[in-house]
């Protein structure tokens, strides 16, 4: 960036995104079924199937199943955003160069230790925590 070495740090591992993302069953199937490379696999996972797999998923994670096609992550995806936005505005403030690349960022490297800074301070002000 500008002939400067630069690091990037991210929030690793926020939400899930493909189960917390989806608004009920048919929305998560579609999506699975989207991602599937038939390739490697050319089975077609009907709705029963999925149904038992999705059963077997939210049966081993008792404390989150509720939150499996719930849309939760959707409402994730919007904290994630908000975080962002505070992160990238302290830099602009600045005048320093950063950019985003999903949920991570990437900053002169001299500035990696602010940006780290920053990062736990938006998780912290979008949170509440």
């Amino acid at each position: 960036m500008n002939n400067v070495p630069t690091v990037e740090i991210d929030y690793s591992s926020l939400h899930v995104i493909l189960a917390f993302n989806a608004t009920g069953e048919q929305s998560l199937f579609k999506a699975f079924r989207n991602e599937l490379d038939y390739t490697a696999y050319p089975y077609s996972f009907p709705d029963d199937v999925l149904s038992e797999l999705l059963i077997a998923i939210k049966d081993r994670h008792p404390k989150i199943s509720h939150l499996i096609c719930s849309g939760a992550g959707l409402r994730l995806m919007s904290l994630d955003a908000q975080m962002c936005e505070y992160v990238i505005e302290r830099f602009v403030e600045q005048d320093i160069p950063i950019l985003t690349v999903h949920d991570s960022f990437v900053v002169p490297f001299d500035e990696g230790e602010r940006l780290h800074r920053l990062m736990k301070e938006a998780f912290e002000y979008v949170t509440n925590k």
